[in-house]
């Protein structure tokens, strides 16, 4: 974190001091051209407020209204704990200036295996709707423009075109407030564009991979590998 990270969110506590929960903001440790896009495919656009327990300084009297964290999860128990907020009405604001870091995965092999896991306990959180629904219908719709491609080869494009409309839109979001002609000139950076897309392409097959990981070891009870073997 910086240095005044703490800080930043005391002084957020003392100005509203109704508030039992005070969120931060976090940023990526990118250091290298993929990391960079990765920080676009899926991390929030700069100066967008985020609720995330990276950067969060919480009452005592919070976990008595929300519970504690389900330790059964690996991830998404973050997420839960974010409902169970809104649901119990806790009063909140924001240090947009109490800034942690994160480092992001290096490559496209630790991000399969990172968002894999995201994937599984997602659904072990009983959050599909808010992810793994979406990609659904996003990938049905690539599935019919296929099959409708085989009659009408032109619509064989559709795929590609949308996955690249996708990619296009989060790099256009992460600019949002940046000068237009430099929005512009990142939207048509063709290599950004491209790893963009691939990353997201990437995190949409661990997202099925890690559905399918629930379904067959959590949802059927198969016993994983290891367990056998232990």
């Amino acid at each position: 974190p910086r240095l005044d990270w703490l800080e930043k969110l005391v002084a957020a506590a003392r100005r509203e001091p109704r508030a039992r929960v005070v969120f931060g903001q976090y940023e990526a440790l990118a250091e290298s051209f993929f990391t960079r896009c990765a920080a676009v495919t899926y991390l929030p656009a700069p100066g967008e407020p985020v609720r995330s327990t990276a950067s969060c300084m919480l009452h005592r009297s919070t976990w008595e209204l929300t519970g504690p964290f389900r330790e059964d999860l690996r991830s998404a128990e973050d997420l839960l704990f974010f409902r169970a907020l809104d649901a119990a009405r806790v009063p909140a604001t924001h240090a947009p200036d109490a800034f942690v870091t994160w480092e992001l995965q290096p490559d496209a092999s630790s991000t399969f295996r990172k968002f894999t896991v995201y994937a599984r306990n997602n659904m072990r959180a009983g959050l599909a709707r808010e992810w793994q629904r979406g990609v659904a219908r996003f990938y049905a719709v690539v599935l019919a423009s296929l099959v409708a491609g085989l009659f009408f080869r032109p619509l064989l494009l559709t795929p590609v075109l949308l996955l690249l409309l996708r990619g296009a839109r989060r790099v256009w979001a992460w600019h949002a407030r940046d000068e237009p002609a430099r929005r512009a000139a990142a939207l048509f950076n063709p290599t950004r564009l491209l790893v963009v897309t691939w990353i997201n392409f990437v995190i949409d097959a661990a997202t099925f991979y890690g559905t399918f990981q629930w379904f067959v070891h959590d949802h059927i009870g198969v016993p994983e590998e290891r367990e056998t073997r232990g």
